[in-house]
């Protein structure tokens, strides 16, 4: 709501890629229930070794590219909310900055890794900056709260 005036259709899109993100995750939850159950499977509804050995097997060895997925989802949407807040002078520049280069870098790293391609500790210290700024924005919105850009006026308002 914050970033709707300063790009109405940037700001759906972006809200757009959060809500993928979240049906991405949602859908991946099917494996992870998938293991627990057999986890904690017992008396009659577990089933027998074999079956046990065969269906760990093939939940532990599907691709889990889906959590990738949803970080990409959540990447991109979080790039463009951040250019919005620069934009918009919503929040502090430097912190709006923060946000748009820890969003680019993980958008640009993620698909690197959805391919395949070994990033090593790199893959994981990405999530810094991003937690940085993620952590500091939602404090800066409780203490400070956002500063409401100027609302435009449409052609039929003038």
């Amino acid at each position: 709501a914050i970033t709707r005036d300063v790009d109405p259709d940037l700001a759906l899109f972006a809200m757009a890629c959060r809500l993928a993100e979240g049906v991405v995750g949602l859908a991946s939850m099917s494996r992870e229930t998938g293991r627990l159950w057999l986890a904690t499977a017992a008396g009659a509804d577990a089933p027998d070794t074999a079956t046990s050995a065969a269906l760990g097997a093939f939940l532990m060895k599907m691709p889990d590219s889906s959590s990738t997925l949803a970080a990409t989802c959540f990447a991109v949407g979080s790039t463009i909310f951040a250019c919005l807040l620069l934009r918009g002078r919503i929040v502090p520049v430097a912190l709006a900055w923060l946000g748009v280069l820890a969003s680019i870098l993980v958008v640009v790293l993620l698909p690197m890794e959805l391919t395949g391609i070994a990033l090593g500790p790199i893959g994981k210290l990405m999530w810094l900056p991003m937690l940085v700024f993620e952590v500091s924005l939602a404090l800066w919105l409780i203490v400070k709260g956002a500063a409401m850009p100027a609302r435009r006026m449409t052609a039929a308002e003038v």
